[in-house]
């Protein structure tokens, strides 16, 4: 049987340092350990048997800040048969964008629980701009 696992982590990149002659001085492996108190948070696939639950294959892996992403790909990779209850605000949000305001969040005045620059919805005003 397989499960979707959620969870948070410290995540680290791996890395090559090497010299001016191309060769390898230094290698750090990439390296990704479960940590209540990490800053990314990693969706994967869980294998279960009647012994065990482990990781099964690669993670996919988002900053702790982005709900919005972890929380649609979790969505996409459990492919619900019902409509969700959260609506298409991205969807909303690009429709809003032209004519209807003026560039400018059409939430801003409502909202005083994050910082404009890190808002989704001010990244979907940006790519529905383009």
């Amino acid at each position: 049987m397989s499960a979707l696992f959620i969870a948070t982590a410290t995540v680290k990149l791996g890395q090559t340092t090497t010299d001016k002659d191309g060769n390898v001085i230094k290698h750090t492996k990439p390296s990704c350990e479960f940590d209540p108190a990490g800053g990314s948070v990693i969706v994967g696939k869980l294998k279960i048997t009647d012994d065990a639950m482990e990781p099964d294959g690669p993670v996919d892996v988002f900053g702790d800040w982005d709900a919005a992403g972890y929380l649609a790909h979790v969505l996409a990779e459990l492919k619900p048969t019902r409509k969700v209850n959260i609506p298409d605000l991205r969807g909303i949000v690009r429709g809003m964008v032209g004519d209807r305001f003026d560039k400018d969040c059409p939430f801003m005045e409502h909202c005083d629980s994050v910082v404009c620059r890190d808002c989704i919805i001010n990244q979907w005003i940006e790519e529905a701009e383009e």
